[in-house]
């Protein structure tokens, strides 16, 4: 028996949303540094 595998456009998308949910926190995080830091 041989169990389904995500396909290779399965992985990028997963790997992409991840990476834009990074950006996305970049974004948010670095405008509220230098106020935190002041």
């Amino acid at each position: 028996m041989r169990r389904p595998f995500p396909s290779l456009g399965q992985k990028t998308a997963m790997i992409g949303g991840m990476l834009v949910k990074g950006y996305y926190h970049l974004g948010y995080i670095r405008p509220m540094l230098p106020e935190i830091d002041s």
